[in-house]
């Protein structure tokens, strides 16, 4: 195996957040950084880079800056919101989809939807934000804001090509923080150093580890203003490993990066201010193993806290350790208040939630269970309860004083199963119902939140479904008394001609008035909520059926794909 590079690297522009009269500036680092290099020129940077190859590692616990800029206050109803494939604004519904482009729906009558726009475009389209009238398009490296007060006549505001691969993102308020990966590969160090010139404006670890293969891979986060779009976008760039993700605050951003030798994750904080898009690099700190997922990590009351497995990779091994650290947020550092690491030794944790001073985590391998973790005291996090829940469970949804989760009887194949806990006693869980759902063979909504829609006001879970080679979006009623009570499922088949029997996969849902809408890749439908009738439905403009499509095998179980003759 590649020896994996352990390096952390920070690239940012110089600048203060401007007057009430001038547009804002990327923010300025603040001088002298514990633990890190500046260099005059490029060629000195690239010297002691090379210089490097082979040494020490990177300490990740030094603190990254001290920044002297701090963090607006924000507004309360300011909300973290993540990008996705569908978005309503007011009376209007925005859909993206790869062969139609940017569609555009008028919901004045919810149960039977006008389409009034479709905007071809120049990039393929992976997730939207809307803010009033603009909507941001994020595909690859490229980056569109198209503004449609009128959806016949859209204008293309912003359109800018970036380095890298799109990855994740966030909204606070007008600003996306957008994260891309790219990489400065082991030929041609002094022309990729280039690109990033000025180079004395790179800050580089006083210890680093390049390895063999002089191969980094680079995070890119990106500002950008969706009210100042004539503004340069603020920029941090950090260089570490090949894995990772984010969660956020209206005031910081969390980045995680797996080192896989040293099976620790990295974690470094940046302030934002979303007047401008600012990002300002605050602290880092390290971890034992590895996250699942960003649930397995959040930030509450000053506190950031972080559940993590160590081996991962080796499911059973008798050496796996589960931790749950509470880090104290302080300006310029991250310290260490109190920690857990004995969850369930021996098992490696599935899925995990913090909800306040509450915290909830599945492990998988032979005991399978939930875990319920008091954290009102960040010092002395302590377990709870224990209880046994045969399955792997994937992801957890809070209602109230239930918890709903979604997972399989195993770990890379198997039905799916769903699962609702009564977490009102935090010392003692209950499991009051598990539904496996015969003949399924996977949901989106395991390893995607996003497709996994509760309804609470309903009591109603819309979650999409694999049946072989079949496609559908189950809808069960969910109460404390019943548990799961199945309603029925819709599918899109009928929006289609396909002689191949060909099932377009079911991707979200969403609420609107008294109305589920149901998105697939091949069109739109809506339902009532009363009885699944459909008042509306439409296959989107230019979708074409595939030629073939994978279905796959699940361990020794496979199910069986129509291919055209």
């Amino acid at each position: 195996m590649k020896k994996i590079i352990l390096t952390t690297l920070l690239l940012f522009s110089a600048g203060c957040l401007a007057t009430s009269n001038e547009p804002p500036k990327p923010p300025q680092p603040s001088g002298n950084v514990v633990g890190l290099k500046t260099f005059e020129s490029c060629e000195d940077l690239r010297g002691f880079l090379e210089s490097k190859i082979e040494v020490e590692p990177l300490p990740l616990d030094a603190p990254i800056a001290d920044s002297e800029e701090g963090t607006a206050e924000r507004a309360p109803s300011e909300t973290v919101e993540e990008a996705d494939i569908v978005k309503r604004e007011g009376d209007r519904l925005y859909v993206v989809n790869a062969a139609s482009g940017l569609l555009v729906y008028d919901l004045s009558d919810a149960a039977h939807p006008t389409r009034v726009g479709q905007i071809p475009l120049d990039l393929d389209p992976q997730e939207i934000y809307v803010e009033g009238s603009k909507v941001m398009v994020v595909g690859g490296t490229r980056v569109v804001v198209i503004d449609l007060s009128n959806p016949s006549s859209p204008v293309v505001s912003l359109k800018r090509d970036m380095e890298g691969s799109y990855t994740t993102s966030r909204k606070i308020g007008s600003s996306v923080y957008l994260v891309l990966q790219n990489w400065i590969a082991p030929y041609n160090l002094e022309g990729q150093l280039e690109k990033r010139d000025p180079c004395r404006s790179v800050y580089v670890p006083e210890r680093i580890e390049i390895g063999d293969y002089f191969s980094l891979t680079s995070w890119d986060l990106v500002g950008i203003d969706l009210d100042r779009l004539a503004d340069e976008p603020a920029k941090v760039t950090v260089l570490g490993s090949y894995d990772s993700e984010i969660t956020a605050t209206p005031d910081h951003l969390y980045l995680t990066n797996l080192f896989y030798e040293e099976d620790k994750t990295g974690v470094y904080l940046f302030g934002l201010d979303s007047d401008g898009a600012a990002i300002v690099p605050l602290a880092s700190a390290s971890v034992p193993g590895r996250i699942v997922d960003q649930f397995s990590m959040d930030e509450r009351d000053g506190f950031f806290r972080i559940a993590t497995t160590t081996n991962r990779s080796t499911f059973g091994a008798a050496d796996n350790r589960n931790y749950l650290t509470i880090f104290k947020v302080e300006e310029g550092g991250l310290t260490q208040a109190g920690q857990i690491d004995s969850i369930t030794p021996g098992e490696s944790i599935t899925a995990a939630r913090f909800l306040g001073d509450r915290a909830f985590v599945t492990t998988y391998v032979t005991k399978d269970p939930l875990v319920s973790i008091d954290l009102s005291d960040p010092s002395s996090p302590k377990i709870m309860g224990e209880l046994e829940v045969p399955g792997y469970a994937s992801y957890l949804h809070p209602w109230g004083d239930l918890l709903i989760s979604i997972g399989s009887s195993e770990e890379f194949w198997g039905e799916v199963i769903l699962s609702l806990f009564d977490v009102s006693d935090l010392a003692n869980p209950r499991l009051l119902e598990q539904v496996t759902l015969e003949g399924t063979y996977g949901s989106e909504a395991q390893t995607e939140h996003r497709a996994f829609s509760f309804f609470e006001d309903r009591g109603i879970l819309a979650i999409p479904l694999s049946l072989g080679s079949h496609s559908e979006i189950a809808v069960f009623s969910v109460s404390r008394e019943e548990g799961f009570t199945s309603l029925g499922a819709i599918s899109h088949d009928d929006l289609i001609e396909s002689e191949n029997d060909y099932s377009p996969p079911m991707k979200r849902s969403l609420e609107i008035g008294d109305s589920l809408y149901t998105v697939s890749e091949a069109g739109l439908k809506v339902s009532s909520f009363a009885d699944l009738t459909e008042s509306f439905g439409e296959m989107f403009p230019g979708y074409k059926v595939p030629d073939y499509w994978y279905c796959g095998c699940y361990g020794d179980v496979c199910y069986d794909c129509f291919l055209p003759e």
